[in-house]
């Protein structure tokens, strides 16, 4: 373990004393995102969290969260490995000769290829991270931070990958044909083109079809006295999603309604696993699927 006087220096590091001098507050000198900054702090910052951390339940954790807890207790596993001279080199390797460099750019489409190339390691920006940028970026900035809330609220609530998922299928509720383009780039032609009012799209289009995402994947729907959430997992083991875009605008327009869902789920449950067991076009198939529903 370092030394008291070695820990006592890391922690300056990570926090920062009130200063009633400077009229400072005490304040963390790293800040992650609101959702998950308190549970960063608790667990990671806060001198006796990592002992808490152990005995976190990863069952409800969200992405973000648990990638925290694994990373966390995966260095904590390796630093035991080190004995203590080579720990206290390693603090101050890192304290004296590791840098942030903040890089700038004059626009959007500058900043994505130099993120390209500088991130040869580490987690790739997806399509929704640039729309995201994007999209908040023309929102007023009295209210950007509530709509980042919003959009990372929804992204949490779906997970990473479910949160790619669903744009997938927001981009065949608008087009309704295969991918023809890049898929960022049939977006910004058919989905959120240039004008598009972002805050209504979070509100409107967004967030209801991510709760109507959520709902369909994971057989949720709360009506009991239906046969909707086994149509669900019916619809859940065929082996393609062209029937999630349509069953996914259904749901978000009729929620509230357990008897039309339930019709239409049958409807489309019939529908998709016979095209799955005939192989037929799928083309045709996406077409008869898009006959189930009123158009946007």
């Amino acid at each position: 373990m370092l030394t008291q006087t070695e820990a006592a220096g890391l922690t300056a590091l990570l926090y920062e004393t009130a200063n009633p001098i400077l009229g400072t507050s005490n304040r963390y000198r790293l800040m992650l995102r609101q959702q998950d900054a308190v549970f960063f702090q608790t667990y990671v910052q806060n001198t006796d969290g990592m002992d808490k951390l152990k005995n976190v339940s990863t069952a409800n954790l969200t992405d973000s969260k648990y990638n925290i807890r694994e990373n966390s207790l995966l260095f904590l596993k390796e630093l035991t490995t080190l004995s203590p001279a080579k720990r206290s080199r390693l603090a101050q390797f890192a304290a004296r000769r590791c840098y942030l460099v903040v890089v700038s750019t004059p626009d959007f489409d500058a900043a994505y290829r130099i993120f390209t190339v500088l991130n040869s390691r580490g987690l790739n920006l997806t399509h929704s991270d640039i729309l995201k940028a994007e999209l908040i970026g023309t929102i007023h900035p009295s209210e950007q931070e509530m709509y980042t809330r919003k959009w990372e609220a929804t992204e949490d609530a779906v997970g990473r990958e479910g949160f790619q998922e669903l744009f997938a299928h927001i981009r065949m509720i608008y087009r309704k044909v295969k991918l023809k383009e890049a898929l960022l780039e049939e977006y910004k032609k058919y989905v959120v083109p240039a004008g598009t009012n972002a805050a209504d799209f979070i509100d409107n289009v967004m967030q209801p079809y991510a709760d109507a995402y959520e709902v369909i994947k994971t057989g949720t729907y709360q009506n009991l006295t239906s046969a909707v959430n086994q149509l669900l997992g019916w619809l859940n083991q065929i082996d393609n999603f062209d029937w999630m875009p349509p069953a996914i605008v259904f749901m978000s327009r009729n929620m509230n309604d357990a008897l039309a869902v339930e019709k239409f789920l049958k409807d489309l449950e019939r529908l998709a696993a016979g095209q799955m067991v005939l192989r037929a076009n799928i083309i045709h198939a996406i077409a008869s699927m898009w006959k189930r529903w009123r158009e946007p």
